[in-house]
């Protein structure tokens, strides 16, 4: 699955979690097409930036930062996202029909901005809305839709974006 470029909406309510100690979210990547959003460099205190070739990550763990230098691979950047599943597994355990079986988990703050989003197999559905739940902030809200429906919205925000400036 390529990543999509996300909202500037979603950059910035992902960066405001991370940024919040008492948030659990640790870390945030900027994919490709979204290099636009990163902040103004010298990155806050207390963050690291990791580019990869996935996209530049940021994170407030030194730790998390060193896993991904080391192995950047999906794997070791879903753990350092946060997401249950890599998108190997997904497909996989969905036997490669992953655009109808799997699920998309996002954890939305007041505004329906999306905080932390996560795909998921049948088979670990509760796991992921379990997992996803504790970022979901007071006012927020976990929604679950399909991967069609997460990717849709992502691109007619970002659209709505470009038209509005």
């Amino acid at each position: 699955m390529t990543p999509i470029p996300e909202p500037a909406c979603d950059i910035r309510a992902q960066i405001a979690a991370m940024l919040d100690v008492s948030h659990p979210k640790q870390a945030v990547l900027i994919v490709p097409g979204n290099e636009d959003l990163l902040p103004d460099l010298p990155t806050p205190l207390g963050v690291y930036r990791v580019d990869t070739p996935a996209g530049v990550l940021l994170t407030r763990s030194m730790w998390r930062a060193g896993a991904v230098e080391n192995a950047p691979t999906d794997k070791v950047m879903a753990w350092v996202l946060g997401y249950p599943e890599d998108k190997d597994a997904v497909v996989a355990a969905c036997c490669g029909n992953h655009v109808h079986d799997a699920i998309a988990v996002q954890a939305r703050d007041i505004e329906g901005s999306v905080i932390i989003e996560a795909f998921a197999s049948p088979g670990m559905r509760q796991h992921t809305v379990d997992t996803l739940l504790p970022h979901v902030p007071e006012g927020g809200a976990l929604v679950i839709m399909t991967p069609i429906s997460a990717i849709s919205r992502r691109i007619a925000l970002r659209e709505a974006e470009r038209a509005h400036g």
